[in-house]
């Protein structure tokens, strides 16, 4: 079935770049440049020779014309992503171009990706890995996680217990994080740092237990969620830590903003903590909220001392007071909404975890103003960052978890809010990710090699089955495994892509059309003779998936024939075949077959015929 690929993702894109510029056009039949002296003429009006900074200018122009280019920048930035689109330009035309011209800018300042190097280890080289990609479609924040239950993962000089506070014993050094700065602002990428407080902090608590708000003995934690433990916000040594600390690692990260988390306070120690409560009480505070309130705004003081700006997780917005600070948004639009009223500065993360193994259409179909259900863009708006929280993402699987689905978020983040067509989007995303090599069934591939004898199946059968299917969405895998930091990541689930290009394929197909029609009917039998061939299959799992997969089959195979026909379904048929079908969606292994939602489209479909 990867015919359904080629035809749908294979067809010749308007252009393929990506992220789509803020204006473009071409004219004319591709002519060939040689790229000799004078075929290629810059012009940048001022070199800065500074680090990347909020609000630079990004912008850029390229011309096309009479065998020449043409590329004018305002400063060695807008250079930099002028390069970028040149670079997928050729790749575009290979042989000489046509008659282009490109006014480009971002849409948004910051555009950005969050990636948690503490439940996961990254190394520096897998970090500037990640910035590369993140440079080639034009991110131009990377926010590190680099403190959380589990680990403290940057050498501290001033605090050296932090350095062993955590379960693997693997750190950043200061030399590290002074390679991955230097190695980011060549590509125009700022990075911002994430030392979480209160919470996300038993690993900082193992090493510095005076600063908990219980005497209970803590251990860096192997587990993962939110966990009770807190920094005591009514001593004066949790900020004179905090003081130093902050201006320690505020020193190895140069740029303006510090993220000091903020988050997924449980407040169970501060309740139990008779000291916290008579503190609570002398100040009037009716609950950890408020508590949280007072901590966060001595954070801000601590912060602004140090010359930075500070950012924190939406769990800070309070119907009263406020914060000079910038507000990231992860549980919603309501909550976004608070911060509107506020007029604080915001970036959006909600709709752009990565983790939640999401398709790239469902995180680009999140537009950050519509979601405020505003025309356009506000100024506190700034922009928006994707998120790879690592709990089940060792460092191997990494780069197939965050491409290329991350290339939605750049796009979004980039690109005007008209450029919003799916279907489009993904032939780009398609040719880009044939241009980076990316292959994420190569380690899938060897799985089965490894495993397909033992569970008495053919290769060939096996890997089509698993063609088909695509992990748990949201945090559905937690009902299946639990897992923390000692977990070997080494089945199916752990390997396959987030997203079955071959469904998504299939989802955009016209039910009217007969070809269309024709190619459904194949994939229909074709997940019947994967049922069959995988009859003999020992894992429980993967033979019921290959169940689900086959009851898939036959209904869609009932529905189509009704549309094409223009047959009435029987009285129960609707009900009925909806049970069947939640039936299949359940999640075994982890997985689930990828064609539940074109099944139920058709469902729905024979449904909305015949209700008139």
């Amino acid at each position: 079935m990867k015919i359904i690929v080629i035809l749908l993702f294979c067809a010749p894109a308007f252009c393929s770049i990506l992220p789509f510029p803020k204006s473009m056009t071409v004219k004319g039949s591709p002519q060939h440049i040689r790229y000799k002296d004078g075929d290629v003429r810059v012009q940048v009006d001022k070199f800065l020779g500074t680090l990347p900074r909020l609000g630079i200018d990004e912008s850029y122009d390229i011309t096309i014309r009479n065998r020449k280019i043409f590329i004018h920048s305002n400063n060695e930035f807008g250079y930099h992503y002028a390069l970028t689109t040149l670079k997928q330009l050729r790749e575009k035309y290979p042989d000489g171009f046509p008659e282009i011209t490109i006014h480009d800018s971002p849409r948004y300042k910051w555009r950005g990706l969050v990636l948690d190097v503490v439940r996961h280890f990254m190394g520096k080289d897998e970090i500037k890995k990640q910035i590369d990609h993140m440079s080639e479609v034009k991110l131009n924040v990377l926010h590190l996680h680099l403190s959380d239950d589990q680990a403290f993962r940057v050498e501290s000089k001033i605090f050296p217990k932090l350095n062993k506070a955590n379960s693997d014993g693997k750190i950043l050094s200061h030399a590290d994080i002074k390679e991955i700065v230097e190695h980011a602002a060549t590509k125009g990428i700022r990075v911002v740092p994430e030392f979480d407080v209160p919470g996300h902090v038993t690993a900082i608590l193992s090493a510095y237990p005076a600063l908990s708000s219980t005497s209970e003995k803590i251990d860096p934690s192997h587990a993962y969620g939110p966990h009770d433990g807190a920094l005591n916000p009514v001593k004066e040594e949790t900020y004179n830590f905090l003081g130093q600390l902050f201006v320690e690692m505020g020193m190895l990260f140069p740029d303006e903003y510090f993220h000091m988390g903020g988050d997924e306070v449980t407040g169970k120690h501060w309740l139990a903590n008779t000291e916290i409560q008579a503190f609570m009480k002398k100040n009037n505070m009716h609950g950890p909220e408020e508590l949280l309130y007072y901590f966060t705004k001595r954070m801000e003081e601590i912060i602004t001392r140090m010359g930075k700006k500070m950012i924190a997780w939406d769990e800070v917005l309070k119907e009263k007071g406020t914060f000079n600070s910038v507000v990231q948004i992860w549980r919603g639009p309501k909550f976004a909404s608070m911060g509107m009223k506020k007029k604080m500065p915001m970036l959006y993360s909600y709709g752009y975890y990565l983790d939640l193994q999401l398709s790239s259409e469902q995180h680009y179909s999140v537009d950050p103003a519509k979601e405020l259900n505003l025309k356009s863009d506000p100024d506190n708006l700034w922009g928006g960052e994707g998120a790879m929280w690592t709990e089940r993402t060792p460092e191997h699987l990494l780069n197939d978890r965050i491409w290329p689905r991350m290339m939605a978020v750049a796009e979004r983040l980039w690109s005007p809010s008209h450029v919003n067509d799916p279907k489009d989007f993904y032939k780009r995303q398609f040719e880009l990710t044939k241009e980076w090599k990316l292959n994420p069934e190569t380690k899938i591939i060897e799985k089965i090699r490894d495993d397909h004898k033992k569970l008495a199946v053919d290769e060939k059968a096996l890997y089509d089955l698993l063609s088909w299917l695509e992990p748990g969405k949201f945090y559905s895998q937690h009902r299946y495994r639990k897992i923390n930091t000692d977990t070997v990541f080494n089945e199916f689930v752990d390997f396959l892509p987030s997203e079955s290009m071959y469904a998504t394929g299939l989802s955009w197909l016209n039910l009217k059309n007969p070809g269309d029609q024709k190619t459904l009917y194949d994939a229909f039998e074709f997940w019947k003779d994967i049922y069959e061939r995988n009859k003999t299959n020992k894992n429980e799992d993967l033979l019921s998936l290959a169940k689900d997969m086959n009851l898939c089959a036959r209904i869609g195979t009932e529905a189509l024939d009704m549309l094409k026909n223009k047959e009435r379904p029987g009285a129960n048929w609707v009900l009925e075949r909806k049970d069947n079908l939640s039936m299949a969606i359940q999640v075994r292994a982890g997985m689930r077959p990828s064609m539940v939602n074109l099944i139920e489209k058709l469902i729905l479909e024979v449904e909305r015929k015949h209700s008139r």
